[in-house]
C-alpha cells in the first residue's frame, strides 16, 4: 500500500534528518518537517477514500511532536510570513518547510539555468509595471472566500487584495465588490531583487507552516476526544488573525460536529492559495458539494462577464474526486482496479 510505504519511509527519516535549528533554514527537510507531513498523511488516511479513523490518533502523535519540540511558533504578523518569502528571508518558527526559488531569468541571476520560480507572477494582482513587479493575474479570489472572513480578521485583506492596479497606481476595490478581487498573499512589490523580470522571480512557497500543524492537531484531537482540548490550538490561530476567539460554550465549537465545521472553515481562510484545499475537501467528502456551491454562488451573484469562473465547479462529477490510474500501471499490476468513473 502506498500510504504504508510513505509512513515507513518517513518514520525512518525522522531519526535520520537534522533538527531545524541545526539546519538553520526551511528549504531542507528537518525532523519537524517530517513529523508535520506525517500528521498530514495520517489525516488523509483517516478521511476519504481510505477512512482509517485510527489514523487520527497517529495524527495527534505526530503533530504533538512538532508542538512539543518548542522549535516553532506563530509569526505575530500574518502578512510578514509572505513578505519574507518574497524577500528570501527565512522564518523557521512559522515556515517549517518551503519550496525555495532564487533569482530570476536574467543573466545576472542564473539565466536559463537559474533556480527561479513564478510565485506572485501568476498568482497575484495583475500589474504591468515592471518596477512594481509584473503579474498576469491568472487567478481570481472567490467571493465566498472574501465573505468567509470576520470583519476584524486581518487575514482577509492580505489573502484577498483590497486593490487593483491602474497602471502603477493602486485603486481600492469597493467593499461590496466580491467578484473582481485577486489573491494578495505574495505581492511582487516586496521583492528586493532587481531588475524585476516579467515572468520569473525568487519568491519561495510554503509546503508546511506551523499554523497548519496547529489546525491539524485541533482537528485530530476533536475527532478522538472532542473539542475540549482541541479548542486551544484553533484559538491560537484565530488570535493571531484578530478573529473572534471561540469559547467552549459557543455553538460553533461546542460539539464534535460543530467543531469539525469550524476547523474546515479555518483551514479555508488560513491556508488559502497554499495548494491544500482540494485534498482537504476530498478527505472530508466535501469536494463535490463545496465546489458546486461555489459555482452556484458565482452564477447567482457575479456579473455575466465573470461567470465563466463557475464552469469547472458546475461540471464536476464524482469521477473527478480521484485521478484515474494510468493504463500503463494497470497493465503492470493486474491487482489494481480503476478508480470510479474512469
Amino acid at each position: 500500500m502506498v500510504y504504508a510505504q510513505i509512513i515507513n519511509d518517513m518514520t525512518a527519516a525522522d531519526s535520520l534528518v537534522n533538527d531545524i535549528s541545526t539546519i538553520g533554514f526551511s528549504g531542507r527537510v528537518s525532523k519537524t518537517a517530517v513529523e508535520g507531513i506525517l500528521a498530514r498523511v495520517c489525516l488523509y488516511m483517516a478521511g476519504q477514500p481510505v477512512n482509517d479513523v485510527s489514523k487520527y490518533n497517529d495524527a495527534i502523535y505526530w503533530s504533538k511532536k512538532v508542538v512539543d519540540s518548542k522549535k516553532h511558533a506563530l509569526n505575530p504578523s500574518y502578512s510578514q510570513i509572505f513578505i519574507n518569502e518574497c524577500q528570501n528571508l527565512y522564518d523557521t518558527k512559522e515556515c517549517i518547510w518551503e519550496a525555495e526559488f532564487f533569482g530570476n531569468s536574467s543573466a545576472a541571476t542564473g539565466g536559463a539555468n537559474g533556480a527561479y520560480g513564478s510565485v506572485g507572477v501568476f498568482l497575484g494582482v495583475p500589474c504591468t509595471d515592471l518596477n512594481i513587479g509584473y503579474c498576469y493575474g491568472f487567478v481570481y479570489a472567490m467571493g465566498l472566500l472574501y465573505k468567509s472572513f470576520d470583519a476584524t480578521d486581518i487575514r482577509r485583506d492580505w489573502v484577498v487584495a483590497p486593490y487593483i492596479y491602474n497602471g502603477s497606481n493602486k485603486a481600492a476595490v469597493a467593499a461590496t465588490q466580491y467578484y473582481s478581487r485577486y489573491p494578495g498573499k505574495w505581492r511582487r512589490e516586496f521583492e528586493q531583487l532587481t531588475p524585476k523580470i516579467k515572468a520569473t522571480c525568487g519568491t519561495n512557497f510554503p509546503i508546511l507552516r506551523y499554523a497548519d500543524v496547529l489546525l491539524m492537531l485541533a482537528e485530530a484531537e476533536n475527532e478522538v476526544n472532542g473539542p475540549a482540548n482541541a479548542l486551544q490550538y484553533l484559538d491560537s490561530v484565530r488570535a493571531r488573525a484578530a478573529a473572534p476567539i471561540y469559547r467552549s460554550t459557543d455553538k460553533a465549537v461546542n460539539t464534535k460536529d460543530n467543531f469539525r465545521k469550524a476547523i474546515q472553515d479555518e483551514r479555508y481562510k488560513e491556508l488559502a492559495f497554499e495548494c491544500l484545499r482540494t485534498m482537504d475537501l476530498v478527505r472530508w467528502g466535501l469536494l463535490l458539494t463545496n465546489t458546486k456551491a461555489a459555482a452556484a454562488d458565482i452564477f447567482l451573484n457575479a456579473s455575466a462577464g465573470q461567470q465563466y469562473g463557475a464552469k469547472a465547479g458546475a461540471n464536476i462529477t464524482s469521477r473527478n474526486v480521484l485521478w484515474p490510474i494510468p493504463t500503463y500501471e494497470l497493465t503492470l499490476n493486474n491487482r489494481l482496479t480503476q478508480n470510479p468513473g474512469w
